[in-house]
C-alpha cells in the first residue's frame, strides 16, 4: 500500500503571448533569461508572491545563479533588476487574473505551469509555454495519507487507485502533466506539452520544500518590501 504518491509532474516555465511576440518579431522565448529582452520592456507580469510560481522564481533563479534554498538572494537581486529594467511593470494575485491578462496582450509573458499556457492554447487562446534551455522548474503535488486518518486502509486504497495507469492517463489528459506511473502510455499528442520520459525529468530543476517552507515567510517579506516595495 502507498502512503504518499505524487499525483503528476508538470514544468515550470515561460507562458506567454505567441500572437503577440510574432507581431512584434520577437523570437519565442527558449531562456529564462528571455525575461530581460529590451522588446519585452513593460510586458512581463508576475505573479505576486502569495502564489506558488513566484515563490518557485525565486528559488529557481538562486539556483541557476549557483545558490541554494539556504539564502535566495541571488534570485531576489535577478528578480530586483527584472523590475528596474522597466520590463517587469505586473503582479497578478490570481491565475485567473494572469491569464486575463496574457490572453488579452497587457502582458506578453510570464512565468507560470505549464498546463495553464496548454490548456488556453487548446481552448483557442494566442497562448503557449517555453521549456526554458536552462531547466524548467520541477513542480508536483500529493496524495498523501494523514497520520491519524479515521479510514487509514480506506485511503491508502484511494492513493493507490489513483496512482493506477488508468487513473494517472486520466489526470494526465485533464491536468495536461506527466504522469507518475510508469507503466502509462501518453499519447503523443500530449508528449509535446510534458515532461515526458527519464531524460526530461531529470532535467528539471527541483527545489528543497522542507527548506523553502522553513524560510517562506522571510521570502515573503523580502519579496514583499523590496520586489513589490510594499509592507505587509
Amino acid at each position: 500500500m502507498l502512503f504518499r504518491s505524487g499525483i503528476y509532474i508538470i514544468a515550470t516555465g515561460l507562458h506567454y503571448n505567441s500572437q503577440a511576440f510574432r507581431e512584434a518579431g520577437i523570437p519565442k522565448p527558449g531562456s529564462w533569461e528571455d525575461l530581460w529582452n529590451p522588446r519585452l520592456k513593460g510586458k512581463v507580469a508576475l505573479y505576486s508572491f502569495d502564489v506558488a510560481y513566484s515563490q518557485d522564481l525565486l528559488v529557481l533563479l538562486t539556483k541557476l545563479a549557483g545558490g541554494t534554498e539556504k539564502d535566495v538572494r541571488p534570485g531576489l537581486e535577478r528578480i530586483k533588476s527584472l523590475k528596474s529594467s522597466g520590463n517587469l511593470v505586473s503582479f497578478a494575485s490570481s491565475p485567473a487574473e494572469l491569464d486575463n491578462m496574457l490572453v488579452q496582450g497587457q502582458a506578453w509573458i510570464t512565468v507560470n505551469g505549464s498546463p495553464r499556457a496548454f490548456i488556453l492554447k487548446e481552448k483557442g487562446a494566442p497562448i503557449d509555454f517555453a521549456f526554458p534551455k536552462e531547466g524548467a522548474g520541477f513542480f508536483t503535488n500529493y496524495f498523501e495519507v494523514i497520520k491519524g486518518a479515521p479510514n487509514p486502509r480506506g485511503a491508502q486504497m484511494l492513493v493507490n487507485f489513483l496512482s493506477s495507469p488508468e487513473m494517472q492517463l486520466i489526470i494526465a489528459k485533464g491536468v495536461v502533466a506527466a504522469p507518475v506511473n510508469r507503466k502509462v502510455t501518453v499519447p503523443e499528442a500530449l508528449r509535446a506539452m510534458i515532461p515526458y520520459g527519464d531524460e526530461q525529468i531529470g532535467k528539471l530543476i527541483r527545489i528543497d520544500r522542507n527548506e523553502m517552507n522553513r524560510q517562506l515567510d522571510s521570502w515573503a517579506e523580502m519579496w514583499r518590501r523590496e520586489v513589490e516595495a510594499r509592507r505587509s
